[in-house]
């Protein structure tokens, strides 16, 4: 049961220096977003209401998944091909245990005829095309994910020159080095039923490393960061007597996928004291993206404390926020120029390097709670143009062109951008009722938020985080 070492290592960091693994009231929402609840179950051999229904509902939902693949199968000339979630517990047995899952990963040789056939039999569509997915379709309970193929990314080359103390940006930014596709898989894939495949040992680690890595550097403000139940399926996969170092690194190789190998590797020996066989250390730091079109970086605290902290706080805090105090008069107003010390760290990035435009924020907080954002002396509004207010539980996305939003898989509440000519100054703002505060805070009287701002204008963009932990005086004051 030496997989179960990680679920040790996240209790710590839920009981900081507590071991004890009894308080399950604490314990239970991290290993929920973790997706670790069959493990804990494993772990501690004893029978919890809550964690016992988690579970019920995991098995649940694999038996309706199996039901409806081994019905979907006669639909497709070609085999379809699983990815993830259920296809590693059939790939080992069951010695990787169930994990929940909220859809189910399909790639086909025919991706648009699959869609078409789902529409058909009464699925809508939840989510539009974006780079490597056609399309997310849902019907009742069952939520299809399907893709065009599986992507690796990379670091840009001169990652190693960024450092906290110096320059943070690189010259290109995160790359999408591999493609795995269709035909790839069905050259390293193995028979789920007659005409559904499943990747196999080697096959399926690297997709586990590549998502992993993906998840990692691209949500800086997303906790978790990955789920931990992957790298347990890692660790266990290493296992299978079906597993060949050589052919992985030849996989590896062929898809670009050294970064995000080396990545889970660095996990797998701070976790586990085991690594990968003859994979080379080429990168300093493991930096995550602070802003996507401007190749901006940052580097988190140490790895092993992120991966463990299960809190959004915690993010906030990784970037940069510190705690304030909602005034007397119950309105916190924030202006947030370049060139003023703010309340609270902002980071700011221009194309140009030249016009950032000033940044005001306003949040009002009796009974209900008031957000307003502001952005002054800019031009008009621009198709691309977002501002989002990430609540950690909840997120609030503001668009130019509102037709983008299924890109963002949709938004809490729709809330408009509106544009003052006179004045020049594009704004948003809402209002979250009594009745709904509590879905946004992080606990009564805390409010963490993370709001992240892309102004297009001709000739430039400007970037803008500003992560912000505000609380009410009755805590702790």
């Amino acid at each position: 049961m030496d997989e179960l070492r990680l679920l040790h290592e996240l209790i710590q960091s839920v009981h900081k220096n507590d071991n004890a693994v009894t308080d399950f009231e604490q314990l239970l929402p991290a290993i929920q977003k973790h997706k670790l609840q069959p493990y804990f179950r494993k772990l501690i051999d004893k029978e919890i209401p809550q964690l016992e229904n988690q579970i019920q509902s995991i098995t649940d939902y694999y038996n309706i998944s199996i039901g409806f693949l081994e019905e979907l199968q006669q639909y497709s000339k070609q085999p379809l091909i699983i990815i993830k979630g259920l296809a590693n517990y059939h790939l080992t047995n069951g010695r990787i245990l169930l994990r929940g899952t909220s859809d189910i990963d399909l790639v086909s040789s025919n991706p648009h005829a699959l869609k078409e056939e789902l529409l058909s039999q009464g699925f809508h569509e939840t989510k539009a095309e974006t780079g490597h997915e056609l399309s997310e379709l849902k019907k009742e309970n069952i939520l299809i994910d399907l893709h065009k193929f599986v992507p690796v990314v990379s670091y840009p080359t001169d990652i190693n020159g960024i450092s906290p103390d110096t320059i943070m940006t690189t010259t290109e930014g995160m790359s999408f080095s591999g493609e795995i596709t269709y035909d790839d898989l069905v050259l390293n894939s193995v028979q789920l039923f007659k005409h559904v495949l499943i990747p196999n040992v080697n096959m399926s680690l690297i997709i586990l490393c590549s998502s992993m890595f993906r998840d990692y550097i691209t949500r800086v403000d997303v906790i978790p960061h990955f789920k931990l139940v992957d790298l347990v399926e890692v660790y266990l996969l290493l296992q299978e007597p079906t597993f060949h170092a050589e052919t992985f690194l030849r996989l590896s190789s062929k898809f670009h996928a050294s970064h995000a190998v080396e990545f889970v590797n660095t996990l797998l020996q701070k976790v586990y004291q085991i690594g990968i066989p003859d994979v080379n250390t080429t990168v300093k730091h493991f930096p995550q993206i602070l802003f996507w079109n401007l190749h901006s970086w940052v580097i988190p605290k140490p790895m092993t404390s992120i991966i463990f902290d299960s809190k959004f706080e915690s993010a906030l805090i990784n970037l940069g926020a510190q705690p304030l105090v909602l005034p007397n008069n119950r309105t916190l107003y924030l202006d947030l120029q370049k060139d003023i010390e703010p309340l609270t760290p902002v980071h700011f990035l221009s194309k140009n390097g030249n016009h950032i435009p000033s940044v005001h924020v306003s949040i009002t907080w009796n009974d209900k709670m008031h957000i307003r954002a502001e952005l002054r002396d800019v031009e008009q509004i621009h198709d691309k143009d977002i501002i989002n207010f990430n609540f950690g539980t909840a997120k609030i996305t503001v668009l130019g062109n509102i037709k983008n939003i299924e890109k963002f898989g949709g938004t809490s509440k729709q809330v408009n951008l509106n544009y003052h000519t006179t004045s020049r100054t594009l704004s948003t703002e809402f209002f979250l009722a009594p009745d709904e505060l509590g879905h946004y805070l992080l606990e009564d009287s805390k409010l963490g938020l993370n709001l992240y701002i892309e102004k297009h204008e001709q000739g430039n963009e400007v970037n803008c985080i500003i992560p912000l932990i505000v609380m009410k005086k009755e805590v702790g004051f």
